[in-house]
């Protein structure tokens, strides 16, 4: 009877304490979505915090560890449930990469949640410490953790990829033919033949991760390549500085990133060769400059040296304005080409300008006496 007394005091007990987790519990084994869970967890390890205290049964390891190993059993079945490698890959791509990194918060959330509260119940040097088992608690979670950043890492490179094409380019039968590659990189995830959830064939999914990989960088090239092509359709410094912060605006692979900025030197350099070209043109013609039909010479020779002007001009401004270009040397060489020639076209229409005033105030005298209105009969005789 004695026996049966204490048991039955220490159930009562124990239920009394499992009351106080079994909301916790239930929002983990049903909850709606990982938000919930992970909403849930912080309160539920206060809880146990509470129950480790409190109660006489519960205060132990031989008690507490086989309880939260069960919590961490749920967490892991929520993910793996949530998670499915062969299915997720064919669901809205945007929807399932949140829901891989929520549940990726969800299990690093639990790991965190028990070193905050290990660390509360230290402070408060009232109750023993939580020196458990951290392989049986977290040995899984951890892993499974990993998983998910890989698969986040997985859906992030279908990204990267897929933004590098706008609409504008995706009717290419080329562009086509790479996103078709692209798109193609998930398959051996679809049909993987073991639960990539297991540490046991943590070898397997890595085996995978490389080849996926080594994939990605074989498709990085024929992207690189790609963008060479388009730049080289490109005929002048403006366009091709354009088309460069089309791209530098979209999130894409740090491979052809790279190639991206490395493509300021050729705009620099092409922008060099524009001002030469520009200097050429007005060696050859700013004796005899192209006039419109009726256009005064002195005015349009003035006229043509600033169309020339802003030629360079619009350019070489934007250029400047960007970071990366102003640490360059051939920003500095093309910046002290673009002052130099400015400077003669700017010489060139004081000059123009000047010639001019001197000519018409040395005839202005003369022109003056000169009669503005002629009547008909004077004309007519």
């Amino acid at each position: 009877m004695a026996e049966l007394i204490k048991y039955h005091t220490e159930s009562h007990d124990n239920i009394r304490f499992l009351r106080v987790l079994e909301r916790h519990f239930m929002n983990l084994a049903a909850g709606p979505n990982f938000a919930m869970i992970l909403e849930t967890i912080p309160h539920l390890m206060e809880s146990l915090q509470i129950v480790w205290i409190i109660s006489h049964h519960y205060n132990s390891n031989e008690r507490m560890v086989p309880l939260m190993e069960r919590i961490a059993w749920q967490l892991c079945e929520r993910v793996a449930q949530g998670v499915d490698v062969h299915s997720i890959f064919k669901e809205n791509r945007e929807e399932a990469k949140s829901k891989v990194l929520e549940a990726k918060q969800v299990l690093e959330g639990w790991k965190l949640s028990y070193f905050e509260r290990r660390a509360e119940i230290e402070k408060l040097g009232r109750a023993p410490r939580w020196e458990f088992d951290r392989k049986r608690l977290f040995e899984r979670s951890d892993y499974m953790a990993s998983v998910c950043q890989d698969l986040g890492r997985v859906f992030q490179v279908l990204e990267e990829f897929h933004n590098i094409f706008g609409p504008e380019l995706k009717g290419d039968k080329r562009v086509n033919e790479v996103l078709k590659k692209v798109d193609d990189l998930v398959l051996p995830f679809q049909e993987v033949t073991f639960n990539p959830f297991s540490v046991s064939m943590k070898t397997s999914w890595k085996i995978i991760l490389q080849d996926f990989e080594n994939t990605s960088k074989a498709i990085d090239k024929e992207v690189i390549d790609f963008v060479d092509l388009t730049f080289h359709t490109l005929h002048s410094s403006a366009a091709t500085f354009e088309m460069l912060q089309k791209f530098q605006k979209i999130r894409t692979r740090k491979a052809i990133n790279n190639h991206l900025m490395s493509k300021c030197n050729d705009i620099l350099t092409q922008y060099c060769r524009e001002v030469d070209s520009i200097s050429d043109i007005f060696e050859a013609e700013k004796d005899q400059p192209q006039l419109t039909k009726n256009e005064p010479p002195v005015a349009g020779a003035i006229r043509w040296a600033r169309t020339l002007v802003h030629h360079i001009k619009q350019t070489i401004l934007p250029l400047l304005k960007v970071p990366e270009m102003l640490s360059r040397e051939q920003t500095s060489m093309a910046k002290d080409k673009y002052v130099k020639m400015a400077m003669r076209l700017k010489d060139y229409e004081v000059k123009k300008y000047e010639c001019w005033l001197q000519d018409t105030e040395s005839k202005l005298s003369t022109l003056m006496k000169k009669k503005v209105l002629i009547s008909k009969e004077t004309r007519e005789m």
